[in-house]
């Protein structure tokens, strides 16, 4: 098996404490809950994680996801962005 490890490319949820011009600094997003949601997402002001690393997924618990291979996501890239109060993988795509 492939070991997949997508870096998140982009995040639009500035009001996380991770985010830093665009950029995720967490070691690495869960992608789960109720439904594509960033795990990892903390509405904060103050700043968070390491400014010198780019996040990756470190795992995909959302089943319908095309992208996912047990519970690795197999994507190219992720991208982040505000779904009402909470933050949401915009790369999720619906299994066919």
């Amino acid at each position: 098996m492939k070991c997949f490890k997508p870096e998140v490319v982009k995040c639009q949820v500035d009001g996380c404490s991770f985010n830093q011009d665009q950029t995720c600094h967490a070691l690495g997003i869960n992608v789960g809950g109720p439904h594509q949601e960033c795990d990892t997402f903390i509405k904060s002001s103050n700043k968070a994680g390491n400014d010198s690393i780019s996040s990756s997924v470190g795992a995909c618990k959302v089943p319908n996801c095309r992208f996912n291979n047990m519970m690795l996501c197999e994507a190219d890239k992720v991208n982040v962005g505000w779904h009402g109060e909470h933050a949401d993988c915009m790369t999720f795509s619906e299994k066919a």
